[in-house]
């Protein structure tokens, strides 16, 4: 039998080219990293970022009230208990929300003390009572003020006068350190608060600055919760009212650092932004929490948790949102880079 050379000569199994398997991580390995730059790509949207914020924060602002108004009008009594143990589960949801949402925020922002604030406010929420969670918060918040603090500080020479530009605008330093790093923000940030103390021991009247008012305000805002933690609970609630009822009035003085400003017109109080906005409810949230404590006012009004917490998660929606627009370019502040320094 002849046998045709070009004829494919089939093989037996044992020498056939075996088909090689795709290993499962090669599989997994792709779709992990591609799932985890979608949910990456989700939660650092803006858009999103401020729909989650704006809802839970106001949810909770709501239903705070409901409840406080349901308790000393009494519309629905059958639902008051319920109504108290919803608000109190959705008010700390809340406030682990917004923790969530600004430390994300902050980590694209690159702002180190800030992002650090945020972020432990997530453990003390579940850590704190429901009647102790504002006096509890003055920490996350002293240390997140700091975002807006840098945000609003004004570029200034030796003499701790402000730096303008050709237009005469002053320029600022910027809260967002996207372009800069995560140490020119810690450099930045601790180098302008010794310029604070310093330009506030030469003339005490720039604590009206903003930056000036907050830096101040924030050391008591997180001082209280110190020292109610060693037994002294009224001091320490007194200290964190004082201080985050002058944190909320400099807020007043807010004015949006995505639009330039005179010196003259930098920092007076017009309640165009949001977080100047929120300073309004902030006091309101401050000066109730205090009262609470007094058995006398207690015992007229029932549920005043409710009614400071309720402000309170007003106050929080707006501040975040304000955080939020610190975007710019080359952090996007007004300020030149011969006079920034960073």
């Amino acid at each position: 039998m002849k046998i045709n050379p070009d004829r494919e000569i089939p093989q037996p199994v044992s020498a056939m080219k075996q088909h090689q398997s795709v290993g499962l991580t090669s599989v997994i390995k792709p779709l992990s990293e591609e799932g985890k730059n979608a949910f990456l790509e989700i939660i650092q949207n803006k858009k999103v970022k401020q729909a989650v914020n704006n809802w839970s924060n106001w949810g909770a602002a709501g239903l705070n009230v409901l409840t406080f108004t349901n308790a000393n009008f009494n519309f629905l009594d059958q639902v008051q208990d319920t109504l108290e143990k919803s608000s109190e589960l959705f008010t700390k949801l809340t406030y682990i929300i917004t923790g969530i949402t600004a430390t994300v925020d902050l980590w694209g922002k690159k702002n180190l003390i800030p992002f650090l604030g945020f972020a432990s406010g997530i453990p003390l929420t579940i850590m704190s009572s429901n009647y102790n969670l504002f006096l509890a918060y003055g920490i996350p918040y002293g240390l997140g003020n700091f975002a807006i603090i840098t945000d609003q500080r004004e570029v200034v020479d030796e003499d701790g006068e402000p730096v303008v530009d050709k237009d005469g605008n002053v320029q600022l330093i910027n809260g967002d350190f996207s372009k800069r790093g995560w140490m020119a923000a810690l450099s930045t940030t601790g180098r302008e608060s010794v310029k604070i103390v310093k330009e506030l021991i030469q003339k005490p009247q720039r604590v009206k600055k903003i930056s000036h008012a907050l830096f101040t305000s924030s050391i008591f805002e997180m001082f209280g919760p110190v020292i109610s933690y060693l037994g002294l609970e009224n001091i320490g609630s007194f200290i964190r009212s004082s201080g985050t009822i002058a944190t909320q009035t400099a807020f007043l003085l807010h004015n949006d650092s995505n639009k330039k400003a005179s010196i003259e017109n930098h920092g007076k109080i017009t309640l165009k932004s949001s977080i100047a906005l929120g300073g309004l409810f902030g006091i309101g949230g401050s000066a109730i929490d205090f009262l609470k404590r007094s058995e006398f006012i207690s015992e007229k009004i029932a549920n005043l948790t409710n009614l400071s917490l309720g402000l309170d998660r007003a106050m929080g929606a707006l501040i975040v949102s304000g955080i939020m627009d610190m975007e710019k370019d080359q952090g996007g502040s007004n300020a030149t880079k011969e006079n920034r320094n960073i």
